[in-house]
């Protein structure tokens, strides 16, 4: 038994973690359905419980030898629900980000997984996994909140926030009560430690670095018409790329004949209650002053429920020969998706449009 414990102990977290990664990308599709929120819940539950149960003090009897067992095997649990979390966490938040702006948040994430391997033997302290379990309380609640409430902004986020403290503050004095003079000895540590990472979560999102989550763009392109139909789907008519059929992503270039306008077409998916506006952010690259300039900001607003993403587009006529890119928005210019194109002018159509319905 001691062997198999130094087994799993070396090698078994870090194959448990690769398997957890991969299950959760498969099984996690979309964040507010009602598995992936039992199973995140499950790990935080488990969470607490494990720091709860690997701080007891140590008694006689029977519940000395149930201790000590738990104290060996535990922090393996705890590790496993921490770094599934942080894995399921990068799926959602990658999806809903764009690496231009929101890089810095998900390399916070990715450091997360890796000193979730590397600080281990920490765990049986309490500053620790407490701070842990607070960072991934508060990153769950960034998501889960907005789909409960139907709404996303700052006062959503800043409750979000102000609720994982509530929690964290509840779970310390049940903390303190099972382990006091272990906990005293952390106390300080502890409460400085969750308010820099409370600071730094609300610092994140308010410079926009944390992606818009549970917004998540599922396609967005640069077409030549896009026609509503009577069945409610969409005719996209475009340019493929050079892989095109395997993908049905439109080319780099967009050949402009004459007066022809030119459409965005977006798909951005959000949960069932949840009603926003979103933006199509138009802007040319200035190679004179080396800098990209608006020209026109669209809004339209996109309602959840639509597995494959609510679905919108803006219009420009007015375009010329440059380098041209159109942002989806939220109202606080948090990017959600972005397309780059170059326009040339031309005085035939494209030979090889093609129209895809969506």
């Amino acid at each position: 038994m001691h062997s198999l414990y130094q087994k799993i102990k070396r090698h078994g977290s870090a194959v448990a973690f690769i398997t957890g990664f991969i299950w959760d990308n498969f099984m996690l599709t979309q964040v507010d359905h009602l598995f992936a929120n039992v199973m995140l819940g499950s790990y935080l539950g488990i969470s607490a419980i494990s720091i709860l149960v690997m701080n007891m003090p140590s008694v006689s009897g029977w519940r000395a030898s149930f201790t000590e067992k738990a104290a060996k095997w535990l922090p393996i649990v705890l590790q496993f629900c921490f770094g599934s979390l942080f894995s399921a966490y990068i799926i959602f938040y990658t999806r809903s980000a764009s690496l231009s702006t929101d890089w810095p948040f998900l390399l916070f994430l990715v450091s997360l997984v890796v000193s979730n391997e590397l600080l281990r033997q920490r765990y049986l302290s309490i500053t620790l996994p407490v701070s842990i379990l607070f960072t991934v309380l508060f990153s769950y609640g960034i998501f889960s909140l907005p789909i409960l409430l139907g709404s996303m902004g700052p006062e959503i986020f800043i409750t979000s926030g102000l609720a994982s403290l509530f929690v964290i503050m509840l779970f310390s004095k049940l903390l303190a009560l099972i382990a006091k003079e272990h906990f005293r000895a952390s106390r300080r540590s502890l409460a400085v430690t969750v308010a820099v990472i409370y600071l730094l979560f609300n610092l994140a999102y308010f410079t926009n670095v944390i992606p818009p989550v549970p917004l998540a763009l599922k396609a967005i392109g640069v077409y030549h018409s896009i026609k509503r139909q009577t069945d409610k789907t969409y005719a996209l008519t475009f340019e493929p790329s050079w892989w095109y059929p395997l993908t049905s992503k439109p080319a780099g270039v967009f050949h402009r004949k004459g007066n022809e306008p030119v459409y965005v077409w977006s798909a951005i998916f959000a949960p069932g209650k949840l009603t926003v506006p979103v933006f199509h952010l138009w802007q040319y690259y200035d190679e004179r002053d080396k800098k990209w300039v608006a020209t026109d900001l669209v809004e339209f607003p996109i309602r959840g429920g639509r597995d494959q993403g609510f679905r919108g587009y803006s219009m420009k006529s007015g375009v010329f020969p440059a380098k041209w890119r159109v942002d989806a928005l939220t109202a606080r210019k948090d990017i959600i998706g972005r397309v780059e194109f170059t326009l040339e002018n031309t005085t035939t159509s494209p030979a090889n449009l093609v129209t895809e319905t969506h």
